[in-house]
């Protein structure tokens, strides 16, 4: 059940991000919903020019930054 879901909101976010111009802001973690977010642009086959209109920012933790002191 939860992988049928989980493919429901995939295709639901690819398809409203294309057909709106939405932008897709997560977390920036690998996991949860994001991880759908994720796997939804991979899985969905989509050209790389499609993909580059779809505007997809991760916002991580500060604390979870590797190397955070050269920035």
């Amino acid at each position: 059940v939860q992988e049928k879901l989980g493919g429901m909101f995939r295709d639901g976010l690819l398809k409203a991000a294309q057909t709106t111009g939405a932008w897709i802001i997560t977390g920036g973690l690998d996991c949860g919903v994001v991880k759908h977010v994720a796997r939804a642009l991979d899985d969905a086959g989509i050209s790389a020019r499609m993909r580059s209109k779809i505007v997809t920012i991760g916002i991580a933790p500060w604390g979870v930054i590797k190397r955070r002191e050269r920035l």
